[in-house]
């Protein structure tokens, strides 16, 4: 399936437009070729109140694209708001990504301590974390991600990149515009991937 017109919406914050569209009984969980649902545009606009309408309307919450689920979209992000919605939804704080990482470790790789602070009391202990608490978890996650761009730098951020990548793949389907495509998909990309390209240029 191509992109429906509440991806559009979706991606591009238009509120009143999902509002409708939902009203209407547009399939909130319809996915395109590469498993992009109108939820996972949202997360990539940054739209909030759209989130909030598609999870209403029955948005699945665990979907995932390139390993990815709206919960690390938003774990990576630090949006707190995000977070609590995406929770309320259902959203599995325990699903781990393609390196098995859980939400709450991207945040703290993140340095998003309080996404870390909401994550945690959700979270199960994870395996090998010698002191279970927020602190703990950010120094250590701090430490490992460190110590592997130390000891391997080309793979070392692996599972920050899969965000990076899924965030790109979603700016990609937000980019599909009648109006100079080529430009608006490119500008939209970049918008989106600068947070990612910041945050590692800061921290290493």
């Amino acid at each position: 399936m191509g992109l429906t017109a509440l991806h559009h919406a979706a991606g591009n914050s238009e509120e009143e437009s999902v509002k409708l569209l939902l009203e209407q009984n547009a399939d909130p969980n319809a996915e395109t070729e590469d498993g992009i649902t109108p939820l996972l545009g949202a997360m990539a606009a940054g739209s909030l109140r759209c989130v909030q309408l598609l999870v209403n309307a029955g948005a699945r919450a665990n979907v995932s694209v390139r390993g990815a689920t709206p919960l690390h979209i938003a774990a990576f992000t630090g949006s707190p708001e995000m977070i609590k919605t995406l929770l309320e939804a259902g959203a599995d704080p325990n699903e781990g990504d393609v390196e098995g990482l859980k939400p709450v470790q991207v945040a703290a790789s993140m340095g998003n301590r309080e996404a870390v602070t909401l994550l945690f009391p959700v979270t199960s202990r994870i395996q090998g974390m010698p002191e279970w608490s927020v602190d703990g978890l950010i120094k250590h996650t701090k430490a490992q991600q460190k110590a592997r761009i130390e000891s391997n730098k080309p793979k070392g951020n692996r599972s920050l990149c899969w965000i990076h990548a899924t965030v790109q793949a979603l700016a990609d389907a937000k980019a599909c515009r009648e109006v100079r495509p080529d430009w608006y998909r490119e500008g939209a990309a970049l918008r989106l991937v600068l947070k990612f390209e910041d945050a590692e240029t800061s921290k290493w």
